[in-house]
């Protein structure tokens, strides 16, 4: 079964928007919805999203993820990032917000797509780290069955990558991690909200911005191809988070940190549909 998902995140906005056009993302070619979650209660549909909480070195890194920093109302999901004086020290705690589908909501091929306007101060934004990405739904050790990064910035750099790692070895946790990545700039991406995108298929992982392409990887862009297949075809899950530091020189003006997401929308496709709208017999 292959997904077609749009994630619509906003920063700091006081009234939800209810109408998003999507570049990639959006009913065609047989693809058509199957849920839409639009955060309308005052708390997470716990049928979809399992809130992270304590230290986790992917999703909070240097920060303590926390419940409460994960708020949902008006129609808007918000993880929240925080720093804290460690007595009359200069020295800081941090803690942040993280949200994942694991065992409850997962996808095999499709395109995903989230709408962002990301957290973050330009100039004051050293350390900050969010991140939207997919993971193998099993106990798999990372990256022997694929990771998938939608989109990462780091420090405020207006920069956003696409990656996806993955591993050369053939049996379980003895591969090193490897990786192929493209970019994309992002200028206004403090004030404006923009589509990243991926389109995971067979035979292609494909990233985007805006809707255009910046990193197609196909089976020629990989290694040892022949030994180890390397685009995944196992269900993977979704992850939503604002890390802190780790390795990274912190240095925030800031108490506060917010990123919010105000509805997410899910599609399949009719297989014969889509085959008509493609052209295939």
């Amino acid at each position: 079964m292959s997904l077609l998902v749009s994630l619509v995140s906003l920063l700091l906005v006081a009234t939800r928007c209810d109408v998003v056009v999507s570049l990639l993302c959006e009913e065609t070619n047989g693809y058509h919805p199957v849920m839409v979650e639009e955060f309308v209660d005052q708390h997470l549909n716990n049928s979809i999203w399992n809130v992270v909480v304590g230290k986790d070195a992917g999703l909070g890194r240097d920060a303590t993820l926390t419940a409460a920093n994960v708020i949902v109302g008006g129609g808007i999901l918000t993880l929240s990032t925080h720093r804290y004086p460690i007595g009359n020290t200069s020295l800081f705690n941090f803690t942040s917000g993280a949200v994942i589908t694991k065992d409850k909501q997962k996808w095999t091929f499709g395109r995903f797509c989230v709408h962002a306007r990301l957290p973050g101060v330009p100039g004051y934004s050293q350390g900050v780290w969010p991140a939207h990405w997919l993971m193998p739904n099993d106990n798999s050790c990372d990256p022997d069955h694929g990771e998938i990064d939608i989109m990462e910035m780091v420090n405020g750099d207006s920069v956003t990558y696409g990656t996806f790692h993955y591993s050369d070895a053939k049996t379980n946790c003895t591969g090193e991690d490897s990786k192929l990545s493209g970019s994309a700039t992002v200028s206004d991406w403090d004030e404006e909200y923009h589509e990243y995108g991926v389109e995971w298929e067979e035979d292609h992982i494909a990233f985007y911005l805006d809707g255009a392409m910046f990193k197609n990887i196909t089976l020629n862009s990989i290694s040892n191809k022949e030994t180890h297949p390397k685009i995944p075809t196992i269900p993977f899950y979704f992850l939503l988070n604002t890390a802190i530091g780790k390795n990274v020189l912190i240095l925030l003006l800031y108490t506060e940190y917010k990123f919010q997401t105000i509805s997410l929308l899910m599609f399949t496709y009719d297989q014969k549909r889509r085959s008509l709208a493609w052209g295939a017999k």
